[in-house]
């Protein structure tokens, strides 16, 4: 292909021959790529193809006759490999099967050879070796790290040579030690480490994740990756970090992970164990101590009695239970009352919760009589003599009905009996004693029966009402049988002498000029036979209110319960009502209304005011008034509501980019008014940065957002009576910045190359290339880095290579970009021809060449450099040409290219022809019929002359008695023509 071919066609004859050529049949003429040379005895194709196979006959004629001569011509093509259509790099991971194409054309069918590192496959198969598709495809099965290498492709036949070059990679998943997850423990507050050691090819990156979210340092401060990623460290651990860690390591042929889970221990701690619980429990009844202890690991409980520990198996009438967080008292006695306590223990720390445990007693009455009786108007006690624990509550019920636990004429005493201290006929009934406390109840019923004794007509004006100074009459009309006699008490005591008293004729009591000290209970008592009759008059002597108070100034919590005393002498007893600043508040006796609501204000007996469950509006000025029908009095009292800080919730998270300003709010409130604290990452913010500061209203203002300021940030209130913190998440965007950028690089064909490229920010960006403007497709960016690999350089990969920086929360890019120079080694494209030409002939030897950069061109003869001239000259081309040429410019001329990347070369023969000449010429010989005659003929000239001998118009050949010898000698055995002419041509 696309050489010069020539085929000659040598007639002879006489007269001279013309010579036609014909191609397939047709006339050469018709075709307009043949030359006809030398009178048509040669046609010559200047670039042959595969147009011109075909069959040329050369056609010989004159007046004698006609000669053909045949060539069939046949175009072989040298083999070419298909490169543009398969990869030169390819990649197999381990114990897989990768198949290396070498598509090869040519005319006639290529041979294919292959080998590895120049070494040829000889022998096939081979064991995971094998050859398919006619030889042009080499599969590897089962491919093993010795596989990898360079593998060559040789395409062969008589045409010409083609080769290619593989390169297989193999590449190991990565592997990370056992599969099995590692079971680790952290005590809260400590510090520990996890180890990845990975193994694979290309090396693996490594990624740490948290219940399979990645871990990113910059938003985990107390998280650090250490050791080329293979370690992660957590220091100063919280419960948050429990999880399951995973090392995730991951390279082109696969990934492979392994597991930790990691278990934080919690220091035991018992809910509510700041306190000492107070468990009140029924006598002979089962009571439960309940133990809620938790931690990490879940801690151990131990009971103690007394400071004494109880054995896990219990002791007499206590049993442990549900894995010792119960300690149960069977049949709670007397005996059992006291102090219990439990300590909760684990690996991380203990702690301990105190019981107080009372036993209560149910209510006992005595034994006595059940039926009573008792003279009309006499005085009777009903027994209900009662013990208990805690002391009963007793009351009375008379025929079923309730009875009033006091009245003129009856009484409880503080024993729990009922006194009369007189009674009548409609006192006759069943009177029922019920003694109650929390541990339970008893009964005893008595029947009362009363004689018609002596009585007292009239009962009004039994409270009688006076100021001092004044003069009173206390009247006691009787009657009875026989008829009475009448004295009078005061208070249950006989009357002293004193000349202001005297009794009237008919019993009234004359009291002239009251006095404070005569108040009192001014008993009538009319006796006879039959009985005794009695009436109590109630004297009240007026007097004003008085109220005594020892503190006026209160300080209380929010939702807890402050009582204002107010006691107020007085007679009658002064009435009492509260004011708040300036208004009556609403108060009752109870907790709660007959509407069951609870009440916020409840009047003590006492008269003092309790107020539940306060609120900061609760602070204020009371007044406490006491009135009663001698006069007012009011006493003044300040209230001061101490509320614990309250954080007003807000925004939790705040993203900005770097150099702005943001306000992370905390407003606050509380009495007193609290104090805001501030920290970062859960420490406290050095004041002195002078670009943070906190707001009046406790707000921080950071100026100049830096990367730095990301973290958590905690707003804490606090005061005397509390604290409440609020956290504050801030996320700075920060512009992608270029750690490592890729730097300008020239290479050589068929040599590797890597970019790395490798930038930080917030969030982490993603690396992308270009070539010269292009996306190029390159490995995913791992934390930031991306790494581009070039294998086996082409001119195409030469360019400027550009790594772009992105952040993915806002699309910030930066560039950065290197220059890749690819220098290609020379090639001669087309190689010189050889050139055989006469003396003052012209010769150009082409030479076309390519490389980069551009190669310079020299030339050689026979193995020197040849000496250019006016008659031989270079063009700007590279082609050398000869003008004139001479004897001396026959010779081996090679082209030689060279630049920076190597040199290639080419030779052509150069033949300077030159005429045949007879050195010896055939001289005339006279022989005798039968003798052998021998003729001798040689010539010189270049190329080699070519020697025939003729007869007449024949030409002679070897044959029977003909030799002709290899020196060109005629040998004519037995000669016996007559005058017969033979003769040399060249």
């Amino acid at each position: 292909m696309d050489r010069k071919v020539q085929l000659e066609c040598p007639v002879h004859g006489t007269p001279t021959p013309s010579v036609e050529w014909l191609i397939n049949g047709q006339p050469a003429e018709n075709f307009n790529y043949v030359v006809l040379l030398n009178n048509k005895r040669i046609l010559e194709i200047d670039k042959v193809n595969l147009r011109d196979t075909a069959q040329y006959v050369c056609v010989a004629t004159n007046e004698a006759g006609q000669l053909e001569r045949i060539f069939n011509l046949e175009v072989l093509i040298a083999p070419v490999i298909e490169k543009q259509s398969v990869s030169s790099n390819l990649v197999v991971v381990q114990n897989e099967t990768v198949k290396i194409n070498c598509p090869a054309k040519g005319i006639p069918e290529p041979d294919i050879m292959w080998s590895k590192e120049r070494q040829p496959f000889l022998e096939f198969p081979y064991v995971d070796l094998r050859l398919l598709n006619d030889d042009q495809t080499l599969e590897i099965s089962n491919a093993q790290l010795n596989d990898a290498g360079n593998y060559s492709c040789r395409a062969s036949n008589p045409a010409g040579v083609d080769e290619m070059t593989f390169t297989l990679q193999v590449h190991v998943p990565p592997s990370i030690g056992k599969p099995t997850p590692d079971k680790l423990h952290v005590v809260e507050g400590q510090s520990i480490s996890m180890r990845c050691s990975v193994t694979g090819l290309p090396e693996p990156s490594i990624l740490w994740l948290k219940d399979g979210a990645v871990i990113l340092e910059e938003k985990n401060g107390h998280k650090q990756i250490l050791d080329n990623d293979t370690t992660l460290q957590i220091v100063d651990a919280h419960p948050v970090d429990r999880a399951r860690y995973t090392c995730h390591a991951e390279n082109q042929a696969g990934f492979a992970e392994k597991y930790f889970d990691l278990e934080v221990y919690e220091p035991a701690k018992i809910n509510g164990s700041g306190k000492r619980v107070d468990v009140p429990v029924i006598v002979n009844q089962e009571v439960i101590l309940n133990c809620p202890a938790e931690g990490v690991p879940t801690p151990t409980v131990t009971w103690f009695r007394k400071n004494t520990p109880i054995p896990p198996y219990g002791m007499p009438n206590i049993r442990i239970q549900d894995m010792s967080r119960q300690l149960v008292i069977i049949s709670a006695q007397l005996l059992d009352f006291g102090d219990y306590s439990c300590l909760a223990k684990n690996d991380a720390g203990e702690d301990r919760l105190h019981f107080v445990v009372s036993i209560m007693v149910p209510p006992d009455i005595e034994e006595g009589p059940t039926e009573v009786a008792g003279k009309f108007n006499d005085p009777i006690l009903l027994h209900c003599e009662t013990s208990g624990q805690p002391t009963p509550v007793v009351t009375w019920t008379k025929n079923g009905q309730a009875f009033p636990s006091t009245s003129l004429r009856h009484r409880i005493l503080p024993t729990g009996s009922l006194e009369f201290m007189l009674v009548r006929l409609e006192d006759n009934g069943v009177y029922q004693c019920t003694a109650t406390n929390a541990a339970g109840s008893a009964t005893r019923s008595i029947q009362l029966q009363v004689q018609i004794p002596a009585k007292i007509l009239s009962r009004t004006n039994l409270n009688i009402r006076a100021s001092e100074r004044e003069t009173v009459i206390l009247t006691c009309e009787v009657e009875g049988f026989p008829a009475p006699t009448t004295y009078w008490l005061k208070n249950r005591k006989q009357l002293d002498s004193d000349v202001r008293m005297s009794t009237l004729s008919n019993g009234s009591l004359y009291i002239a000029s009251l006095d404070r000290k005569d108040a009192g209970v001014y008993t009538c008592i009319t006796m006879n036979s039959a009985g005794t009759d009695s009436k109590d008059i109630r004297l009240r002597v007026l007097e004003p209110p008085e109220i005594y108070a020892s503190q006026t100034e209160f300080t209380v919590l929010q939702n807890r319960t402050v009582t204002l005393p107010c006691q107020a002498n007085g007679r009658p007893r002064p009435k009492i009502f509260w004011e708040k600043d300036g208004k009556e508040i609403q108060t009752s006796t109870n907790q709660r209304q007959s509407q069951g609501r609870l009440l916020h204000y409840i009047t003590m007996p006492t008269g003092g005011l309790v107020i539940t469950h306060t609120r900061s509006e609760d602070a204020g000025v009371y007044k406490c008034v006491a009135e009663n029908n001698a006069g007012q009095s009011f006493k003044m009292f300040r209230v001061t509501v101490q509320v614990p800080p309250t954080i007003e919730a807000a925004t939790r998270q705040y993203i900005v980019s770097v150099g702005e300003r943001v306000t992370l709010p905390c407003k606050a409130s509380g009495s007193p008014v609290p104090t805001i604290l501030w920290t970062k990452d859960r420490r406290r913010i050095d004041p002195r940065i002078a670009r943070i500061r906190v707001e009046p209203s406790g707000s921080l203002t950071i100026e100049s957002i830096t990367g730095d300021d990301t973290g958590e940030y905690t707003c804490t209130a606090e005061s005397d009576v509390g604290t409440d913190s609020q956290s504050r998440l801030l996320r700075v965007k920060v512009p992608p910045v270029f750690v490592t950028t890729p730097k300008d690089r020239e290479m050589t064909i068929n040599s590797n190359f890597q970019l790395k490229c490798a930038a930080k920010g917030v969030p982490t960006p993603v690396i992308t290339w270009q070539l010269n403007g292009r996306p190029i497709s390159a490995p995913a960016s791992i934390n930031g880095v991306s790494t581009i690999t070039v294998r086996n350089v082409v001119k195409e990969d030469a360019g400027e290579y550009t790594c772009i920086a992105t952040n993915p929360a806002d699309n910030q890019q930066v560039t950065a970009s290197a220059r890749i120079i690819v220098k290609v080694p020379p090639r001669v494209i087309v190689p010189p021809s050889d050139w055989a030409v006469k003396i003052a002939e012209k010769v150009v030897l082409d030479c076309s060449v390519g490389g980069d950069p551009p190669p310079e061109i020299l030339w050689t003869k026979n193995s020197r450099p040849v000496d250019l001239g006016d008659r031989i000259q270079k063009l700007g081309n590279g082609s050398l040409i000869i003008y004139d040429a001479t004897a001396s410019d026959a010779g081996n001329y090679k082209c030689i290219a060279v630049n920076d990347a190597g040199t290639s070369e080419a030779q052509s023969i150069v033949t300077i022809k030159s005429e045949p000449k007879f050195r010896v010429e055939p001289s005339t010989a006279l022989v005798e019929i039968g003798d052998t005659v021998s003729f001798d003929c040689t010539a010189e000239g270049v190329p080699r002359p070519t020697m025939y001998w003729w007869k007449e118009t024949q030409e002679i050949v070897s044959g029977g008695r003909i030799t002709v010898m290899a020196n060109n000698t005629l040998r004519l055995l037995a000669f016996y023509s007559v005058g017969n002419t033979v003769f040399c041509r060249t």
